[in-house]
């Protein structure tokens, strides 16, 4: 059996060209979004090999007697792999072998102690892991190194040059959705006072960095992806989705009938965004260059299912358990997807 991460709803599907426009809004001069029109997808299908033909998977091996549960984050650095899961154990594993080099619980209050991890990034020689109201920073074998205490509720961050970037939970007038902090966890700036567009969160993962090092950052279920400049942020696309649920009633029950946005990726001259549709997930990829798209559904049927996940420089990468004969038991699948 073969149990997939983030990948609910994922049917079969064939390639399919759509030519959309890039058009830029002027209705308010400091939004000059290129908008990704997604339409015709209902029922489509593509062939993932065709636009991401670089794949390759990786078996992570745990220390004996180590049981990885569900992956709640991951991220890559060139020589290794940390996995967070819901067992709120974080590891690290070798990117070449998948064999596990240090694995770390440390449920508490105490030094090098967190309670409820909810992320996981690195940058550089460092490893961070947030939680509530703070984050641990490790070397890059997860020995821990300090505290960083942080005055709001984090949904998800990423480390950028000079400090932070965090999702905060709960925007005030005063403290707005995009908290940049310094490496202290002191707020230099906060960006968007925006509300989310759902009364549900269907992926808590907010931020990525491409193959340039630049920072993306999209609200939980948005349609519109930033990009961090150092200083601020810049709207740059914005998905216009068919039967969108953008400003339909937030009711629950209202919500059935809707297409709702809910990751997004930029890799190469590609920008991915993944949204929900009756229940089954859609992927709709956005050539820049030729201003063309192919959406539609994937083939969960395929020797690598696509249902990327996370982002590291030009690649995708999800994950999976399955059944483990030697052991009996399970192992953790990481899958990886490049143009």
């Amino acid at each position: 059996m073969t149990r997939y991460l983030s990948a609910a709803g994922i049917t079969v599907c064939v390639f399919v060209a759509l030519f959309t426009s890039c058009a830029h809004r002027h209705d308010n001069p400091m939004d000059n979004a290129c908008e990704i029109l997604v339409v015709d997808y209902d029922g489509n299908t593509f062939d993932t090999e065709s636009v991401f033909p670089q794949r390759d998977t990786l078996s992570l091996v745990p220390k004996d007697g180590v049981v990885l549960s569900e992956v709640v984050d991951l991220c890559v650095s060139p020589q290794h792999i940390y996995v967070l899961d819901a067992n709120h154990s974080l590891s690290c594993y070798d990117r070449m072998s998948g064999e596990m080099l240090k694995y770390v619980r440390a449920i508490g209050h105490g030094t090098g102690e967190y309670i409820m991890p909810r992320a996981v990034c690195t940058k550089g020689d460092e490893v961070y892991l947030l939680y509530e109201r703070a984050c641990n920073v490790y070397d890059v074998g997860l020995n821990f190194k300090r505290k960083v205490s942080i005055d709001l509720i984090p949904l998800d961050f990423i480390k950028v040059d000079g400090g932070f970037l965090f999702c905060n939970l709960a925007p005030s007038e005063n403290l707005k959705r995009l908290v940049y902090t310094d490496d202290d966890g002191n707020v230099i700036d906060s960006y968007l006072s925006s509300t989310l567009l759902i009364d549900a969160v269907m992926s808590t993962h907010c931020f990525f960095a491409d193959e340039h090092s630049d920072v993306y950052f999209a609200e939980p279920s948005s349609d519109e992806l930033y990009l961090w400049d150092g200083q601020g942020v810049e709207l740059c696309y914005r998905s216009v989705i068919e039967n969108s649920f953008e400003g339909k009633p937030q009711a629950t029950s209202e919500k059935e009938g809707y297409a709702y946005n809910t990751k997004w990726f930029r890799l190469g001259n590609k920008v991915v965004n993944s949204f929900l549709y009756l229940g089954n997930r859609y992927y709709n990829v956005y050539d820049t260059t030729t201003r063309a798209s192919v959406v539609g559904q994937v083939d969960v049927t395929e020797n690598i299912p696509f249902a990327p996940y996370w982002q590291w420089n030009d690649c995708l990468f999800g994950a999976y358990h399955e059944d483990d004969a030697s052991s009996g038991g399970e192992r953790l699948v990481v899958t990886m997807f490049g143009l």
